[in-house]
């Protein structure tokens, strides 16, 4: 592992190759915009804002771990895939995902201060992770947009349990709905 302590890691209308890295211990961790990001098996720690912020990106970001900063992941209008990555002990969300397209697989979102996932006007889906612990719930979408999150692990088996772990809005009220049934009923083993 290499260890990147404020290492710039900003790039812009380019590709942004990361691969077996750590960056810990700065204001944010890596920022890019209008590029294209290729993250595998990178640490981002102890941030004090987000571990990583994509604007206008094409990602894919996989094997990572995002842990103890203000907010794991923030990925804005962008497009791609996360999958094998860990988000925990973030301060306030392990992954903020807002007016982007994305696909999650696989994941984990443990004992983030307050929410697991935020979702504001996202689409796509997380299928086949983990949700446990999280401070005031496991997902939250305030946005206009439904979302699917099926076939995820919410830390129950008990739907009551799992519905008052996701935050959504009544629609007509300002908010989404979350789809989130079916559900497993044990964590996956694929969730890291």
């Amino acid at each position: 592992h290499r260890d990147l302590h404020s290492f710039p890691t900003r790039r812009s209308s380019d590709l942004l190759d990361l691969r077996d890295s750590t960056i810990r211990d700065n204001r944010q961790g890596c920022v890019a915009s209008r590029s294209s990001l290729n993250m595998a098996n990178v640490n981002l720690l102890a941030q004090a804002q987000e571990g990583l912020v994509t604007e206008q990106c094409r990602f894919r970001i996989s094997g990572s771990l995002f842990a103890e900063n203000r907010s794991g992941i923030r990925l804005v209008n962008g497009d791609g895939r996360l999958f094998l990555c860990r988000f925990q002990h973030n301060r306030e969300y392990g992954a903020e995902l807002l007016g982007v397209r994305a696909r999650i697989s696989n994941s984990a979102f443990i004992a983030n201060g307050g929410y697991g996932v935020l979702l504001d006007n996202a689409h796509g889906s997380i299928v086949g992770s983990a949700f446990s612990e999280n401070g005031k719930a496991n997902l939250l979408n305030r946005g206009q947009v439904p979302f699917a999150a099926l076939l995820n692990w919410w830390g129950s088996a008990e739907e009551q349990q799992i519905a008052a772990g996701i935050h959504d809005l009544v629609p007509g009220a300002g908010g989404g709905v979350v789809a989130f049934e079916p559900f497993l009923k044990t964590r996956p083993a694929t969730a890291p």
